[in-house]
């Protein structure tokens, strides 16, 4: 994003001009007139997720305190298991001035929950169903196959397991009234960026 600032005696005017690339360039997208973002999945930086959802708004009680504690818990989320990638959405990801929380689903491949055993999938689902809310955090789990072949898809996993990842894009892909709204995608490498850093890597496989 480039900023432009003007300074005359009787006034400041600051003119913001944001240059919108394809989707994965990790640069803002726009809000519609509904207050949504524009439909489609967005990859986005996290200094990009900061400034336009955080910093942007500058007289909001709730966004700064809820995307601490985003991290918060993406750091104990981590610190059992990375995740592939998360996608945002709800009224955060709006121009709603003062939300009461974030929505996410958390992503992972079949093959990383099974190495994580029984007591470490016991303890990530607890983070995600549970500690999350405590964190302004309404966090749900889904499978992502999108690594493997139809083929492999169709011979390894049930059905319900195949439509889960389209489940939730119908979700948050579209408002109450079932008008299109975007959803944003940050992946693991992004996540480690804005925590700092990464203790538990076996998704990295």
């Amino acid at each position: 994003m480039h900023r432009v600032s003007f300074n005359c005696v009787s006034c400041r005017l600051k003119i913001k001009l944001i240059y919108y690339f394809l989707d994965g360039c990790g640069y803002m997208k726009e809000f519609m007139e509904d207050g949504n973002l524009f439909p489609g999945i967005h990859s986005y930086s996290y200094e990009t997720f900061e400034e336009q959802f955080v910093a942007e708004f500058t007289t909001s009680s709730t966004r700064g305190e809820i995307y601490k504690g985003l991290k918060e818990w993406l750091r104990l989320l981590m610190d059992v298991l990375s995740p592939r990638y998360i996608w945002l959405d709800g009224s955060y990801l709006t121009t709603k001035i003062d939300p009461n929380d974030i929505d996410l689903v958390v992503f992972y491949r079949p093959e990383d929950i099974m190495k994580l055993g029984e007591d470490g999938t016991r303890q990530l689902g607890n983070i995600i169903n549970q500690i999350s809310l405590k964190y302004d955090c309404d966090a749900y789990f889904c499978y992502t196959l999108d690594h493997l072949s139809p083929e492999d898809v169709a011979a390894k996993f049930k059905g319900q397991e195949k439509i889960m990842q389209t489940y939730w894009m119908g979700q948050f892909g579209f408002d109450r009234t079932r008008k299109p709204k975007g959803i944003i995608e940050i992946n693991k490498e992004v996540i480690e960026k804005m925590l700092g850093g990464v203790k538990n890597d076996i998704a990295s496989e």
